[in-house]
């Protein structure tokens, strides 16, 4: 059973595991949902670390601890569950994202909010990060379809808000927002996905050291390439 806890206690295991249930107080309907929620974060760990072609009904049933015939009263269907697993991560971002872009004042602050948010969401588990690069390489148009449906709007905000800052003088006139988005969005999702690589190249002895020197170099590269420098004193005079 995969004990990780994807997106940490805010995250998407929260999410998949508690979803609306604050205000349920049926003992019943909340052992059910936490059923679900348990059996979407097994899929999505198994989709991540085999595959989807190589996960199997059985194996995900095994991993939750419940039978097949279990799994199969919540989800009818591995295709179906796979759409519920993403539509999930969907929903989070959905929810989150807009929260994060609104609540912090513009220029470096929403920089490093936003950059945490994603960070901390696919670094706390590489599962999700995992599962995110199978999805564009095994199934790109279904991935695509679903980016469309959801994100479509929440990448219009944050390209907004990079042409705000670009119109403020803050964000480099010749950065083009939405290539933007989609490399750091790829370069998080890669740095996540393969850290054991990484540590291994580097050969490196603390990983947890590693991962916080890989976190604050990623965040270097996303703000030299957005933010215009600023002028030293010496450089004005």
């Amino acid at each position: 059973m995969h004990n990780g806890t994807l997106g940490g206690s805010n995250g998407i295991y929260h999410l998949m595991t508690h979803g609306n249930l604050k205000h349920d107080t049926d003992t019943n309907m909340r052992s059910t949902m936490d059923v679900r929620g348990r059996i979407l974060m097994e899929a999505l760990h198994l989709f991540g670390s085999i595959g989807y072609e190589s996960t199997s009904l059985q194996k995900i049933a095994d991993a939750v601890g419940v039978t097949k015939q279990a799994l199969l009263y919540h989800f009818p269907s591995k295709e179906a569950l796979h759409r519920a697993v993403i539509e999930s991560v969907f929903d989070y971002w959905r929810r989150e994202l807009p929260v994060v872009l609104t609540n912090t004042p513009p220029g470096h602050a929403r920089f490093h909010s936003t950059m945490g948010a994603l960070l901390d969401f696919f670094g706390s588990d590489p599962s999700c990060a995992r599962a995110a690069l199978r999805e564009m390489l095994d199934r790109p148009d279904s991935l695509s379809e679903g980016l469309r449906r959801h994100l479509s709007t929440l990448v219009r905000m944050i390209t907004g808000y990079i042409r705000m800052g670009q119109a403020s003088g803050r964000i480099q006139p010749e950065l083009d927002p939405e290539s933007y988005v989609v490399q750091v969005l790829t370069m998080v999702i890669s740095s996540a996905a393969i850290g054991s690589v990484v540590n291994a190249i580097v050969e490196a002895s603390d990983p947890a050291k590693q991962k916080e020197r890989d976190r604050a170099e990623l965040v270097r590269i996303a703000r030299r390439a957005a933010f215009v420098p600023a002028v030293s004193k010496h450089e004005k005079e």
